[in-house]
């Protein structure tokens, strides 16, 4: 994953007058050329802002899984018309951390 660091851009929280809402507008690179910029929730707000801590935290879990070593699949025995094989399944115990990873870096 590569990393990404959100830092504040200019009127970053500033609340919109009789709105429950705030101004989000943070720098996703350091030439400060792209940004996520808008009005959205406080709640909102704050998951975008946690967003980079979360995957990198969701990555480790998956790279550390005691079940398959980190590789998300695990190596079982198959058996078909009584011939066994060896072959290979999705890691039950981190499949969930890897869809989550998936579907947020895709």
């Amino acid at each position: 994953m590569s990393e990404i660091e959100f830092k504040a851009g200019p009127f970053d929280g500033r609340p919109m007058p009789g709105e429950d809402v705030v101004y989000l507008n943070v720098i996703t690179d350091s030439n400060q050329l792209n940004r996520i910029t808008g009005y959205v929730t406080p709640a909102v707000a704050k998951l975008v802002k946690a967003a980079p801590s979360l995957l990198a935290l969701v990555e480790r879990y998956a790279r550390e899984c005691p079940s398959c070593g980190g590789t998300g699949t695990k190596h079982v025995k198959l058996f078909n018309e009584g011939i066994e094989t060896d072959g290979e399944r999705d890691c039950e115990d981190c499949g969930d951390l890897r869809a989550a990873l998936d579907k947020a870096l895709r």
